[in-house]
């Protein structure tokens, strides 16, 4: 993008109010990159080429996200946990109490190792582990 790169325009739109579910679309992705973008709370980094199925996983994520946080905001503080999670978070998490590895359940997802870190950090975060 002209003028500003899209890790830039993740921080100017988290600074501006109500965070949009992000997902980052780079051509050239490292892990510095991709650091930065799930600490700024993105919830999928991709790296071209990638396949239609990994996007529209990325969206159904977002979309999840979203309802999840509209849930949370209008239901009381006794909501089970579970309820809590993502669609993904209850993936990762259905996966993860299963023993697979980190590499195992981005292969049956579709998605990277990295996003199943940071799924499985949130599933903690959130069940309060």
């Amino acid at each position: 993008m002209p003028g500003m790169s899209g890790l830039e325009l993740q921080q100017c739109l988290s600074e501006r109010g109500p965070m949009l579910p992000v997902i980052v679309i780079t051509a050239h992705g490292d892990v510095a990159a991709a650091r930065q973008a799930f600490l700024g709370e993105a919830v999928d980094f991709l790296e071209k080429p990638f396949d239609g199925a990994q996007l529209l996983a990325a969206i159904d994520t977002a979309l999840g996200g979203l309802r999840t946080v509209s849930a949370a905001q209008s239901t009381s503080p006794s909501t089970p946990v579970e309820d809590r999670l993502s669609a993904r978070e209850r993936e990762v998490m259905g996966l993860m109490v299963k023993g697979l590895h980190n590499r195992l359940i981005a292969e049956q997802l579709g998605i990277s190792p990295r996003t199943v870190e940071v799924h499985k950090a949130r599933v903690m975060e959130k069940l309060g582990v």
